[in-house]
């Protein structure tokens, strides 16, 4: 969470859980996910995900 704050809705049992600023939130794969602003101020925040690593070589340095 960059700036603001935002409500997120996870799992199956939908947990709410309140993010402020410069808030971190690491989620395991295919967590259901819900994101929303309830307040009248902007929101910004930085979403990264990337597709499971199957396989990878592990190379010596």
């Amino acid at each position: 969470m960059i700036e603001g704050e935002i409500v997120m809705t996870l799992g199956d049992d939908q947990q709410e859980h309140t993010l402020p600023t410069r808030s971190l939130v690491v989620l395991e794969p295919r967590t259901p996910i819900h994101i929303r602003n309830d307040t009248d101020r902007e929101a910004l925040f930085f979403a990264y995900g990337a597709p499971a690593d199957r396989g990878a070589e592990i190379l010596d340095e």
